[in-house]
């Protein structure tokens, strides 16, 4: 090389590995390119090869084998000269290029046709008769799968019967719900049949909203359905198909039903000799003196078919007076517990939010007449009533007040 020649080739291997590195070809080609600068170095690879970054900085072109074994070598060398049998027919190779290697890979290559070409007439034939054979058998398989299709119904049916397959395409969209009234927070399912369609546009608003569009994809006999939910506001719908649309529907959505008003009263016997009080439902124990009546008076939001106060461990209940969605009547306990407001809505449908409660201890008659016409007023009034019998020495005001938990049953809230 460094006396001097047109350019070297190398049938490389292209994943060669040594002791003292990683890559063979590349130290190779580096040493080569040390030795001669100038010197043109074609390389051939196998495809599989590991091209690394000093093969290609050291090499002036770079070209895989074709064949496995590789009997292309010569081939391989001669492929970027225009001209060759191997490669497109071009004017004559440039000067300074081996003619006796182009003559070589040409020589090869007819060689390799002439050797080639029995083979290849049996393959074709071979081919021939196997696309003949798998022909008759596609046939026959597709001809068994028309039939086991019935071809004579679903949209298949078209090309059958175009008469009735106009008539459906003139046919109306229709659209329905499974529910027109709906609580708040429920879903509704939407079906939607349009004959000879594969598609439909589901058109939905809320009030005051504009509308808004939904793909939904029919089947063979034109029918989809859509869920729709949870809703909170009245819906209204409406499907379309190419030119044809149905009718408008509305789902409305009902008033939740709450328990909107309540007022209890408490109403003492006579001989308690008290004003009738106001009692307030929920967690607090109150003291029901034994001849108290509870008056009760309420509205739900929406008509009530009954209503009742029913005793948390006893059978007791004491109904309520209904009309509309107003109700009333009274209550006297006669045992301690917790009496819960039981509302059934007209449409049979259950409130929402935790029923009302009232817990109450209840006093006995003679208990009640020493205990709550004194005990139970307010401080100055039961001083006024014992001045003959207590002197006030010191009068003490309570910075923080202590009461039991909402946890713990205290009755007199000590």
């Amino acid at each position: 090389m460094r006396d001097g020649c047109d350019a070297a080739f190398l049938a490389l291997h292209g994943a060669m590995v040594a002791e003292h590195t990683d890559d063979g070809e590349g130290e190779l080609l580096r040493r080569v390119r040390a030795a001669a600068p100038r010197l043109p170095i074609a390389v051939g690879l196998d495809f599989h090869a590991h091209m690394t970054s000093r093969m290609i900085d050291n090499a002036t072109v770079i070209t895989g084998y074709r064949t496995y074994p590789h009997v292309d070598m010569a081939e391989t060398a001669a492929r970027v000269r225009a001209g060759s049998v191997v490669g497109l027919l071009a004017p004559a190779p440039p000067a300074g290029v081996s003619a006796e290697l182009l003559a070589l890979a040409d020589t090869r290559a007819a060689q390799a046709v002439e050797r080639a070409a029995p083979v290849v007439r049996r393959m074709l034939a071979r081919g021939t008769w196997r696309g003949i054979v798998g022909a008759a058998l596609s046939a026959a398989v597709g001809a068994t799968l028309f039939v086991a299709a019935a071809p004579g119904a679903g949209r298949a049916a078209a090309f059958w019967h175009p008469l009735r397959t106009l008539a459906d395409a003139r046919a109306p969209v229709r659209l329905s719900v499974d529910r027109a009234t709906v609580r708040r927070g429920d879903s509704i399912t939407v079906t939607i049949d349009v004959p000879a369609a594969s598609q439909a546009t589901l058109w939905t608003r809320g009030p005051g909203e504009p509308w808004r569009s939904g793909s939904v994809a029919l089947d063979s006999a034109g029918h989809g359905a859509r869920r729709i939910g949870p809703l909170q506001a009245d819906l209204f719908l409406r499907a379309s198909s190419g030119g044809r649309t149905s009718a408008e529907h509305r789902v409305t959505v009902a008033l939740p039903a709450f328990v909107a008003e309540l007022q209890l009263t408490a109403r003492y016997p006579e001989y308690l000799a008290r004003a009738d009080e106001p009692l307030v439902p929920g967690a607090d124990t109150i003291a029901i003196p034994q001849g108290t009546a509870i008056l009760t008076n309420g509205a739900a939001s929406v008509p009530v078919a009954t209503a009742a106060w029913r005793h948390g461990a006893r059978p007791a209940r004491a109904r309520l007076a209904v009309q509309g969605s107003r109700f009333s009547g009274r209550l006297e306990p006669l045992a301690s517990g917790t009496w819960r407001l039981d509302v059934t809505t007209a449409d049979g449908g259950p409130l929402e939010g935790e029923a009302p409660e009232l817990r109450n201890f209840f006093v006995a008659a003679g208990l009640a007449a020493l205990n709550l016409a004194i005990a139970y007023r307010r401080l100055p009034e039961v001083l006024a009533h014992h001045a003959g019998t207590v002197a006030i020495e010191h009068t003490l005001r309570p910075f923080i007040v202590v009461m039991a938990g909402a946890n713990v049953f205290d009755p007199f809230k000590d």
